[in-house]
């Protein structure tokens, strides 16, 4: 067996994670899930730091400097725009234990998801080395630089989006803590 073999193996086994991760999410995002404050802020760290990664990974590849501002002025634009609208699509209750649980907001996550998979794919085709996460750098040709612009201005969206909700998930949170909000104590229908 090759030494590629290998890689390309832990690289599946990478990929097998992230769509594991995925799916679990969009469930929970469906049907609802346990809330914090640090889960809403270690999530939203954790789509940031993630599709930072990815972007920054174009950079190497040909992408000019100058994208990562487009990308950061997306990415705040993002943030404003879902905390503003996903208020009312956001639905919270008390389990039977007395923590509080959220559902809502799917078509942000898959927004974030879409970004992620054209992404991934678009390395596949264009950057074999970004597979492993081997972040050197490779010259792509003009028309594989402006997928990596638009894939990259997607994932700063999805992931501006996601940031945005959770930031609301926050301020829903803290205002049911101090009982500025109440909840019904039941789970809404699926």
């Amino acid at each position: 067996m090759s030494s590629s073999g290998g890689a390309e193996t832990s690289v599946g086994y990478v990929y097998a994670i992230i769509f594991l991760f995925i799916a679990i999410r969009i469930r929970r995002v469906l049907y609802g899930t346990r809330i914090s404050k640090l889960r809403s802020i270690a999530y939203s760290i954790w789509y940031v730091v993630f599709a930072g990664l990815l972007i920054a990974g174009s950079f190497l590849s040909g992408v000019s400097i100058l994208y990562a501002g487009v990308d950061a002025a997306i990415y705040v634009a993002a943030v404003f725009a879902a905390h503003r609208v996903i208020n009312s699509r956001l639905v919270f209750w008390k389990g039977v234990d007395g923590s509080i649980y959220a559902k809502g907001g799917i078509v942000i996550y898959l927004i974030y998801v879409l970004g992620l998979v054209v992404r991934l794919a678009i390395d596949f085709v264009y950057v074999p080395s970004a597979l492993s996460f081997n972040f050197t750098s490779v010259s792509l040709s003009s028309s594989a630089i402006a997928a990596e612009i638009a894939t990259d201005a997607l994932l700063a969206f999805g992931s501006g989006l996601l940031t945005g909700r959770n930031v609301r998930l926050y301020q829903r949170y803290v205002a049911i803590e101090r009982g500025r909000e109440t909840l019904p104590n039941n789970s809404p229908s699926a």
